[in-house]
């Protein structure tokens, strides 16, 4: 149930093929993603064997059962001599307590199934169902794995002859060859549901070649060498920002985790941020596509819908690279370790805390911001304020050891902790599916490693009394953090965490590392203070004492550096009720929020008071007069 079920649960996607398998994929055969299937529909290409109740939800198929149905292709969407096969399929179960994908069918009673049961702990086995009324014979001995419920899960199985392999994501389930009297060469693949509710999408199965036994070595005569065809050449690139990067006044204003009006766009104040190299890149001849998202979301749920991002971006036999910043890297390495490399050819991911960022605590357990980056303290300031931390933040949490007992000056061991990171860390090593991984740091800029804690009640795992900063980091992901082992380069520039990205120096090396020269534009500079107006719904515009009108983007004007002075602002609601926000954030580091709820759809103009000197939390006024701006 695209967009309903997503919102409710951690959403791990696996896609594509694993790391280990040892098969070439050679030519689609029948997909299904479900998308133009009206909702409570049967897709015209199924077939259903067992009780009714399959249905489409939000293009998900699926059922909720307390007895056994199995739905596989119908006959005239299907070619009985396809034995040599691939079958992926995304899998999440709601309730119950068997899981299970069938494969290998020819009828009612004659199928092979994935069997997964969480009475004894959790356990997979293959179950072969051959001309069996009841029960079946279990294939395989037991393997311990755990799989929740709510969860999104894809599964691999590949079949060649009575070889039979099956993968969760990346990880080998079994690897078997069934050498039983007459089993099982062809059949059908299908879904199965017993005593669950379930739901399946992104149906794809795929011809593969058929494995042949090494013969004996013989000497043969050397070959005359075949010129290697030239790869198509990599042409797109998809940015993945960071933290708070994304904008949709709707959700964000009205803390709506579904339902909510308008697509993700990029948030007004870090436009800047990312112009430069968007810009750059598309002079350089690069197709450029940002992957604006919700970041409330947690790391494998975005991964999986950037993945169909890209899958609707890229073509069949396409290559793309990605550059990831902050939150955003992670999402990109989940695509590849949830994809086996995916589409991808090279990823970069620039201050990206692969270990985790210690600013997280605070915000994580108490609502508290800490983030040195403009545009994360925003993005936090907006959505703390008025909704509360998101999801994301515990994807974010330092996997190292960074609480340190203020009285023994002893290092808490992280892994012993309440509050932890509940995604990293994760098995992202070398080869990396043969994509290019890069990294790019920054350093020079106060950095939190280590928070000192005392005990408190409120505080589970310490609250803080005391920071330990460094300056190898880019004010907010230490240079350690923001590395990848064995990556194809780890490079580090003295830049901040929005420079790192925005910079003349961080442009160049991006570019670099995709395979293009560094350009020379003007210096960047972190903005030291922000006027930031939030309306909605509605339409508003404000005029600076320059004469210089500003529209509103999105129900929000974003004002960076902004000098001091009165601002006359215009409202024209599109409800009877309006909510208004002023978050300033001033030179000095500190924040003054403010809400306001306007009644009627006639506003009569205002005055903004912005100082940055003399700075007051109530800074919107009627004017004294129509000349007071």
């Amino acid at each position: 149930m695209k967009g309903t079920f997503f919102l409710i649960v951690v959403c791990l996607l696996f896609f594509l093929v694993p790391a280990n398998s040892g098969t070439q994929a050679q030519s689609s055969l029948f997909e299904d993603n479900f998308n133009t299937n009206p909702n409570g529909s049967v897709p015209n290409s199924w077939t259903i064997d067992g009780p009714s109740g399959w249905n489409v939800q939000n293009g998900m198929y699926g059922i909720n059962t307390a007895g056994v149905s199995n739905t596989v292709p119908k006959d005239e969407y299907w070619d009985s001599t396809w034995k040599n096969i691939s079958f992926d399929v995304d899998a999440m179960w709601m309730s119950g307590q068997d899981k299970n994908i069938i494969f290998h069918y020819i009828g009612t009673y004659s199928f092979y199934e994935i069997h997964y049961n969480e009475d004894d702990g959790g356990t997979f086995h293959i179950d072969r169902h051959i001309d069996q009324t009841n029960g079946a014979s279990v294939a395989t001995p037991l393997k311990n794995y755990h799989l929740n419920n709510g969860v999104l899960y894809h599964f691999r199985v590949e079949l060649s002859d009575n070889h039979i392999k099956i993968f969760e994501g990346a990880n080998t389930l079994f690897d078997i060859q069934d050498n039983t009297p007459n089993p099982i060469l062809g059949g059908k693949i299908g879904l199965r549901a017993g005593g669950t509710e379930v739901w399946f999408d992104n149906v794809v199965v795929t011809e593969i070649s058929a494995e042949t036994p090494t013969p004996s070595p013989t000497p043969t005569p050397t070959p005359s060498p075949t010129p290697s065809p030239t790869p198509t050449p990599v042409t797109k690139v998809f940015l993945i920002p960071g933290t708070g990067a994304s904008w949709n006044v709707d959700a964000l204003i009205n803390c709506k985790e579904s339902g909510y009006s308008g697509d993700w766009t990029m948030a007004p104040y870090a436009k800047e941020v990312y112009s430069q190299l968007l810009s750059s890149l598309t002079a350089a001849g690069w197709d450029t596509t940002t992957f604006n998202y919700d970041w409330r979301k947690q790391v494998p749920e975005n991964s999986s819908l950037f993945s169909n991002f890209v899958n609707s971006n890229v073509g069949l036999n396409e290559k793309a690279d990605i550059v990831s910043h902050s939150l955003g890297g992670l999402i990109g390495r989940n695509y590849l370790e949830s994809q086996s490399g995916g589409k991808a050819s090279k990823l970069l991911t620039v201050g990206t805390p692969h270990k985790g960022l210690a600013i997280t605590y605070p915000a994580v357990v108490n609502n508290e911001i800490w983030a040195n980056d403009l545009v994360e303290k925003i993005a936090a300031t907006l959505l703390f304020k008025h909704c509360g931390v998101p999801a994301s933040f515990k994807n974010m949490l330092p996997i190292y050891d960074y609480l340190r007992n203020s009285k023994t000056n002893q290092l808490k061991d992280v892994n012993s902790m309440e509050t932890k990171n509940n995604y990293l860390p994760t098995n992202f090593v070398s080869p990396f599916w043969g994509v290019k991984v890069g990294t790019l740091a920054g350093t020079g800029k106060r950095t939190l490693k280590i928070i000192d804690v005392i005990k408190n009640s409120s505080w589970p795992d310490g609250k803080p009394v005391g920071r330990e900063n460094v300056n190898e980091g880019d004010g907010m992901v230490l240079i350690d953090s923001a590395q990848i082992p064995g990556a194809a380069s780890n490079e580090v520039i003295n830049q901040s965490h929005s420079g790192i990205i925005a910079s003349t120096e961080g442009v160049s090396k991006i570019l670099e590392f995709l395979g293009a020269p560094g350009i020379e534009d003007p210096p960047y500079f972190d903005p030291t203070s922000a006027l930031i107006l939030v309306g909605y719904p509605g339409n508003f515009w404000i005029t600076d004492r320059n004469g210089v009108t500003t529209q509103s983007d999105k129900g929000m004007i974003a004002i960076m550096n902004p000098e001091d002075g009165n601002y006359r602002l215009q409202m024209i609601p599109t409800s009877g009720s309006t909510s208004f926000i002023v978050a300033q954030f001033l030179p000095n580091g500190k924040t003054l929020y403010k809400e306001y709820k306007f009644k009627g759809i006639r506003q009569n103009p205002k005055v903004i008071e912005f100082s940055s000197k003399n700075p007051k939390e109530n800074i919107l006024n009627s004017p004294k007069s129509w000349f007071e701006y």
